[in-house]
C-alpha cells in the first residue's frame, strides 16, 4: 500500500520586499552587480544583511574631543555605525583570556535623518 502525500505546504523561508527607484540608480545597481559577477539580488540582499546589522535608531553623536559616538534618539532619524563601547575580555571554553578588555569609539558610516528635513549625511 503507497504511502499518504503529505497536503501540508512549508512555509517560504523568504520574503519578498518591493521598492521603486529612479532608472538611473537601477542602472547604477545592474552595473554595481554586473561589474562584481553577482545578481542584482544578491547585492540587495547583502546590502539589506549589512544595514539590518549595522542600523542604529537615532542621530550620532560625536565627541571631536573624545572620538566617541553615542546616540541621541530621535524618531525619523537612523544611523549605520555603532556607539562608542567597552568590550570585557574575551574567554576561550578553558577559560583563557583570549582578548583583553579594550574600549571602541564607535563608527558612523551614514546618517538617514528624516526627522526635519529630507538628507543622507555621510562622515
Amino acid at each position: 500500500m503507497a504511502k499518504k502525500q503529505s497536503t501540508t505546504k512549508k512555509t517560504a523561508s523568504k520574503s519578498r520586499l518591493e521598492t521603486r527607484v529612479d532608472e538611473e540608480l537601477a542602472g547604477k545597481f545592474k552595473e554595481i552587480a554586473e561589474t562584481a559577477g553577482i545578481s542584482v539580488n544578491q547585492l540587495l540582499q547583502g546590502l539589506v544583511v549589512w544595514a539590518v546589522d549595522n542600523a542604529v535608531q537615532g542621530t550620532p553623536v560625536y565627541d571631536e574631543r573624545t572620538g566617541e559616538v553615542t546616540t541621541e534618539p530621535r524618531q525619523g532619524c537612523l544611523y549605520f555605525g555603532h556607539e562608542s563601547a567597552f568590550i570585557d575580555e574575551e574567554t576561550n571554553e578553558y577559560g583563557e583570556v583570549v582578548e583583553g578588555p579594550y574600549h571602541t569609539n564607535g563608527k558612523v558610516h551614514f546618517v538617514l535623518d528624516f526627522s526635519y528635513q529630507n538628507a543622507i549625511r555621510e562622515r
